[in-house]
């Protein structure tokens, strides 16, 4: 990355960082890679990389203790992977999955899937701030997707 900084080789630096925030969410080194995500998230729409990093993103999140937002990000990647009609590459998946396992863990089904949806619809504009700066989580979106969630669910069962 240090070697592609300052250069014209400003997709391979896009893709350099993508992969080294991989490398550090491996690690679960969550610093390095938050700081690794912002510089790379401002090029992703530059190159068509939005759906990779949003699965990044959301790996930062669900490893942050922060499922609601880490639910959003994966609803936001995975309609950013439909509407390009391109495919997770195995690393992307690992990341994907790791963030659906720790979903399971953390939230009920019903809220999973209401968040999953609420992500679909996500702005663009609202991804960075949602993942790197985890005091900007709307109360409102966690409370109302929680209250959907729960309010389908029958008595003693809500997570």
């Amino acid at each position: 990355v240090a070697q592609l900084e300052g250069t014209r080789e400003e997709q391979e630096l896009a893709h350099a960082r993508l992969n080294l925030c991989a490398a550090f969410l491996s690690l679960d080194q969550l610093q390095p890679a938050r700081q690794t995500a912002v510089l790379g998230w401002k090029m992703a729409e530059r190159f068509g990389m939005q759906a990779w990093w949003a699965d990044y993103l959301s790996l930062l999140a669900a490893l942050d203790g922060r499922p609601q937002a880490a639910a959003l990000l994966l609803g936001f990647a995975d309609t950013a992977y439909e509407r390009t009609q391109d495919q997770r590459e195995p690393n992307e998946a690992v990341a994907a999955g790791r963030v659906r396992q720790q979903l399971g863990t953390s939230l009920n089904a019903n809220a999973t899937q209401v968040l999953l949806a609420a992500g679909a619809l996500l702005p663009e504009a609202s991804v960075a701030a949602l993942a790197l700066e985890p005091v900007l989580l709307s109360a409102d979106v966690t409370v109302a997707a929680k209250e959907n969630a729960e309010r389908d669910l029958p008595p003693n069962s809500a997570g």
